[in-house]
C-alpha cells in the first residue's frame, strides 16, 4: 500500500495529464462553414487557427471579443482584442469579430459559447463549425452547445496546446 501510493505520488503529474486528455475533445475535418477562435490563449490560439485555416478547414474565421468584468484594465482588453484580430490578418487570416449579446464583449468561455449559440441559432445555413480553444475548454464548450438544440450542425474542436498546462 506505501509503495502504491509512493508510486502515485512519483507519477502523478504523468497520470492527471492522461486522465485530463480524456476530455479533450480534438475533432476537426476540412471544409467547415467557419471556426471561431475563442479569446485568451492569443499567440497559442491565432497561430493554431491560422494553420487550419490555411490547410481548408474553414471559408469563415470569427474571434470571440474580450471584456474586462470590473472595467479597470479595458484598454489593456480592447488592445489585447485588437492585437488577437491583427495577429491574424498578419497570418493571412481575414478574421471577423464574432457579434455577443455584450457589446463590450465576454468574460468567460460560458459567454463565448452563449454567443456562439446565439449567433448560429440567427445563421442556421452554416452547418459545421470549428471551435478553437485550449485543450481544457473543449469539453465544456461541446457539453453547452449541445444542450441547446444545435444537432443540425456539424460541431468540431480544434484543441490548441497551452504553454501555461498540460
Amino acid at each position: 500500500m506505501i509503495i502504491t501510493c509512493l508510486l502515485l505520488f512519483i507519477f502523478r503529474a504523468d497520470l492527471l495529464s492522461s486522465y485530463a486528455r480524456l476530455f479533450t475533445v480534438n475533432t476537426a475535418t476540412k471544409n467547415a462553414g467557419l471556426m471561431i477562435v475563442l479569446s485568451g490563449n492569443i499567440d497559442t490560439r491565432s497561430v493554431y487557427a491560422a494553420k487550419f485555416f490555411h490547410e481548408g478547414y474553414a471559408k469563415q474565421v470569427y474571434l470571440t471579443k474580450e471584456s474586462d468584468r470590473n472595467g479597470r484594465y479595458s484598454a489593456y482588453i480592447q488592445s489585447r482584442n485588437a492585437y488577437a484580430k491583427q495577429y491574424l490578418n498578419d497570418l493571412g487570416v481575414p478574421a471577423k469579430n464574432l457579434p455577443g449579446l455584450r457589446e463590450e464583449g465576454v468574460t468567460s468561455t460560458f459567454d463565448e459559447a452563449y454567443d456562439a449559440v446565439l449567433f448560429l441559432k440567427k445563421n442556421a445555413a452554416v452547418k459545421h463549425v470549428i471551435l478553437v480553444t485550449d485543450t481544457a475548454h473543449t469539453y465544456a464548450f461541446k457539453k453547452i452547445l449541445g444542450a441547446n438544440n444545435l444537432d443540425y450542425i456539424q460541431l468540431e474542436m480544434a484543441a490548441a496546446p497551452n504553454d501555461i498546462f498540460n
